[in-house]
């Protein structure tokens, strides 16, 4: 670090900004591999490396600025024209991306630049080299033209001896002095297509092309980065707080509203009334949707990074694939870009080292030899959702199912659809790689994934048919500090629950003729020719051990039937009666005295009740206790 002090906030914004600019160089390498003629992606390179390389000095980095110049010696070669772009370059800048990135990490904990110096050494000469190597591979350019312009002299000797062989002797004596006679510049040639040669056969058999080019070379556009203001995140998020407070308001508003209609009063003063909470509802959805943006950011930062996990996964085993990305400029929560990290590395390298086939096996199945990989993010009303898709074999779910009964996660009697056994992929230790790679296994790492997407309140959603492919779907709520969402709310007993909009299928009124129990006594509802199991919710609370928060004292037949989807099954809750849908905030509760944490949380109605919120993990507790 300099001598000087240097404000820590401008530190703390340069390492940032360095941190943001790295993730996209990186992606440009990719891009350039694969169109290595393209100006404009090299220009895009070049000129943050080259920034790099001047402002890291002013803060005292001199190792990063070290490294920065090497990378920089290369990048201009290529931009001069005096080399051209090939894999092995490639890799060794996405190496020196790499450690630039754990540099700016370390800096970011307010650690040193590096912690390995013989390792930072040895790739700041694996650049010296590079440069030395092109250097080498010009002059053997340079010598290629002296002899064949020497040729060309013979050539115009014989043709018009008399009026050009005083001049072309002249310009051959020059061009010997230069380069050394005709002979002996045929003996260095030799040597150097030696040379080039074995360096060839060396890069055949290490290195395969792993991503397809591109026949026809895309318009490239150039990124711009906006400029950004520190914000802390705690500041952000008390005013998110206030913010679900102003929603409960919003409902307060609208039960007096009701309330003072119920009462007779003046339907003028009712309707000015609805009107004023109109527009205040307007204004705080946009205050809302405004604010919640300054936590976001462009989600490119997080599905760009898939292509880099391909382009290294195929250079070990040989496949080859290409991927697809939609969904970057979709704005997510800034937190979700580093929990969604760990599961979309799983998710994609699983997608290349165990869903798509090698070339030939794709070939013989009348596939396309280069696998097809799909990431994207979606956004789906309240929630995004992180779609990683490919066409590959699909999951073997005999082979899972009996992985999984091997190893007692399941009963060998037990009747599973295939979504079921899917999700046991999320079980730890039940993979079924015939053999262990060092990249990745189906059900390595794949229950640390779901932890993870639990945690925040999401699920994980499969769909895999046998030789076409699998399709994983994580969803998440868009709000991640205060939850606002939009629910279906019902009554069962003297209470109110809150159902996610997502598991709702329909509401019917079912008669006691639509009612029966099959020979296993389970209960069912017929409802357009299809039977349903039935759920009675005030029943299934009570044997949960909800007996302080639910009247269920009162065994009845409930008015309405609504048709929810939990898990891959659709189901009939028997409640009393629907309230419709309405934005709640989500509010953490404990000390419920339940058996099984059923509860996503409770929402604060405007009447000041309190709706507890079954998400898909409660309701699946539930039906499983029926």
């Amino acid at each position: 670090m300099p001598e000087y002090d240097i404000d820590p906030e401008v530190l703390a914004g340069f390492i940032d900004e360095s941190q943001e600019g790295l993730k996209v160089v990186e992606n440009l390498f990719v891009e350039l591999e694969q169109d290595p003629g393209n100006n404009k992606i090299i220009q895009e390179i070049f000129r943050p490396v080259h920034s790099l390389k001047g402002t890291c000095a002013f803060f005292g980095l001199h190792h990063t600025k070290e490294l920065s110049h090497a990378m920089e010696n290369v990048l201009d070669d290529v931009r001069q024209g005096r080399s051209t772009v090939n894999k092995q370059m490639i890799s060794l800048l996405l190496e020196g991306i790499d450690m630039l990135i754990k540099i700016f990490d370390r800096l970011s904990q307010g650690e040193d630049e590096i912690t390995d110096e013989d390792a930072f050494r040895k790739m700041v000469d694996s650049f010296s080299q590079s440069f030395d190597d092109q250097k080498l591979s010009t002059l053997d350019l340079h010598m290629e033209t002296a002899v064949t312009i020497m040729g060309r002299i013979e050539e115009v000797k014989f043709l018009l001896p008399d009026k050009l062989s005083g001049l072309s002797d002249e310009i051959q004596a020059l061009l010997e002095k230069i380069f050394g006679t005709k002979e002996h510049l045929a003996v260095q040639l030799e040597q150097l297509k030696s040379k080039k040669q074995i360096k060839k056969e060396k890069a055949d058999t290490s290195d395969k092309i792993t991503v397809k080019k591109r026949t026809k070379k895309p318009e490239h556009h150039e990124r711009k980065v906006d400029k950004t203001m520190r914000v802390p995140e705690k500041s952000i998020d008390t005013f998110i707080d206030y913010l679900g407070e102003l929603v409960i308001v919003e409902e307060m508003f609208l039960y007096l509203q009701k309330k003072v209609a119920d009462m007779g009063q003046s339907g003028k003063v009712s309707a000015d009334f609805k009107r004023v909470i109109e527009t205040f509802s307007s204004l705080s959805d946009n205050l809302i949707k405004n604010i919640l943006e300054i936590r976001s950011v462009a989600a490119s930062g997080l599905l760009n990074k898939s292509a880099r996990i391909v382009r290294d996964i195929c250079s070990k085993n040989g496949k080859t694939a290409r991927v697809r990305i939609k969904g970057e400029q979709i704005r997510i929560d800034k937190s979700y870009v580093e929990l969604l990290d760990a599961p979309l590395t799983h998710l994609v390298r699983n997608a290349i080292d165990h869903g798509i086939e090698e070339p030939e096996t794709r070939k013989k199945s009348g596939k396309p030899e280069v696998g097809d990989i799909f990431v994207a993010i979606q956004e789906t009303g309240d929630d995004i959702t992180l779609v990683i898709s490919e066409d590959g074999k699909g999951l073997d779910y005999d082979a899972i199912h009996k992985k999984a009964v091997k190893q007692g996660s399941v009963k060998p009697e037990q009747d599973l659809s295939k979504a079921d056994i899917a999700q046991l992929i999320f079980q730890s230790g039940v993979s079924t790689a015939k053999e262990v790679t060092d990249v990745s296994g189906r059900g390595v790492g794949m229950d640390v994934v779901k932890k993870a997407i639990d945690s925040a309140g999401g699920t994980i959603h499969i769909k895999s048919e046998k030789g076409q492919g699998s399709t994983f779907s994580i969803v998440l709520p868009k709000n991640v500090t205060t939850q606002i969402t939009s629910g279906f709310l019902i009554k069962s007993g003297a209470l109110v629950y809150v159902f996610p909009m997502e598991v709702i299928g329909e509401t019917f009124a079912p008669e006691k003729k639509d009612y029966t129990t099959l020979k296993n006594r389970e209960r069912v509802v017929k409802r357009r020719d299809r039977l349903f199991p039935v759920i009675d919710l005030g029943q299934a609370l009570a044997r949960k051990g909800v007996n302080k928060i639910a009247d269920t004292t009162k065994k009845h037949e409930a008015n309405v039937g609504v048709i929810v989807t939990v898990g891959s099954k659709e189901y009939v809750f028997c409640v009393d009666e629907l309230l419709g849908v309405q934005k709640v905030v989500v509010k953490p509760v404990k000390g419920l005295g339940m058996n099984d944490n059923i509860f996503d949380g409770a929402a604060m109605m405007g009447d000041d009740s309190v709706a507890m919120i079954l998400g898909p993990d409660g309701l699946k507790t539930l039906v499983e206790g029926s």
